[in-house]
């Protein structure tokens, strides 16, 4: 069974997620992009488009994807839309990095996956930091850190993912966007 792990990751913390994740299912992890300070020539952006289709078509190639992206505004970043958008997998399991609250970030997934028939069987929300690096005037420079808590949880969710032979339905209630 061929496991893949996908992600999209502004300032790295979905990305050592999602290496971590990998590493645990024995996997490649797999950027869909560029981190925001390397994407400054047009090559890079070129780049960016080839690890997209890269991506896209390693991914159909699984029978489980793992997809992770951050929030944006408190909704999933739109390149990891457009991916779920193109994949056509047996399973697939969600997993956020946010600051603060993650809004309708889950709920939009499962929603793309609903609507691409791809059944999901796991989704796990990391909040790595809080809202306030908004108000800091370094805001390129702002990290918050990916602690042991952090790396456990993802290491309980990878797990419970490949040993998973139900599917989460979706949920249409308590969400606020």
């Amino acid at each position: 069974m061929k496991i893949s792990v996908v992600y999209y990751s502004n300032t790295g913390n979905t990305r050592i997620i999602a290496e971590k994740i990998a590493s645990l299912l024995g996997c490649s992890s797999i950027p869909v992009n560029i981190i925001k300070s390397d994407r400054k020539t047009k090559d890079r952006a070129n780049y960016e488009k080839e690890l997209f289709r890269e991506a896209v078509d390693q991914c159909n190639s699984s029978y489980l994807v793992i997809i992770g992206t951050p929030t944006e505004f408190r909704k999933p970043q739109k390149k990891i839309m457009e991916l779920i958008s193109s994949l056509t997998v047996q399973k697939a399991a969600i997993f956020c990095t946010c600051y603060g609250m993650p809004g309708a970030t889950l709920f939009d997934l499962e929603s793309s996956l609903l609507r691409n028939n791809i059944p999901l069987v796991n989704k796990l929300c990391l909040n790595v930091g809080t809202e306030a690096y908004r108000y800091h005037r370094n805001i390129k420079e702002y990290r918050e850190s990916i602690t042991g808590e952090h790396l456990e949880n993802a290491t309980e969710f990878a797990l419970a993912t490949v040993r998973s032979d139900k599917t989460i339905e979706l949920r249409l209630e308590g969400v606020c966007g």
